[in-house]
């Protein structure tokens, strides 16, 4: 097929062209934001790490669109609820419900794209919610500030066993 993204790469390669970009300055490049939006098709294939750096290199770019954001946050919603719907191997990424879900230690950069973006985000932030709930005393004391930093400006965190389960995992 002629779109970028969907070849010979891996995943793995293709988010590396991602954070490449980002990192020396080429938002404004024309196949680069046919790299992102070809990585975002892909997303199903992403690890938890990969659709972090996808995210946020996308974010720093100023390309994340509607269609983008939908899908990684589709496959981070179901990353999260131990729902991935493939076992993918490239490298050492492994993806899939029986192998791995979203680590809590990338919930961060996650929240904070998720904050600055003016996408609804309410799904995805309700999964992280669960799963805050059940696993914030995984997140080390600095991650752990930034997340219920993050969470307490989320409108839908009142009421939330997430923002208990952090106080406590804070006081540990």
């Amino acid at each position: 097929s002629g779109r970028v993204g969907e070849g010979h790469l891996t995943i793995t390669q293709l988010v590396t062209c991602v954070e490449v970009a980002a990192k020396f300055g080429q938002g404004t490049a024309p196949t680069t934001k046919m790299i992102v939006e070809g990585a975002a098709r892909r997303a199903n294939e992403m690890s938890d790490r990969l659709l972090a750096s996808t995210l946020q290199s996308a974010h720093a770019m100023h390309l994340v669109s509607q269609q983008v954001f939908t899908q990684l946050s589709q496959h981070a919603i179901a990353l999260l609820l131990g729902s991935g719907a493939s076992s993918n191997h490239q490298g050492d990424e492994t993806v899939g419900s029986a192998y791995r879900t979203f680590d809590v230690r990338f919930l961060e950069p996650i929240l904070d794209v998720c904050s600055l973006l003016p996408f609804n985000s309410a799904p995805l932030m309700d999964c992280v919610l669960l799963r805050l709930a059940d696993d914030a005393g995984k997140l080390q004391q600095h991650h752990l500030v930034s997340v219920l930093e993050l969470v307490a400006s989320y409108p839908g965190a009142r009421g939330s066993t997430a923002v208990p389960a952090m106080a406590l995992a804070a006081v540990m």
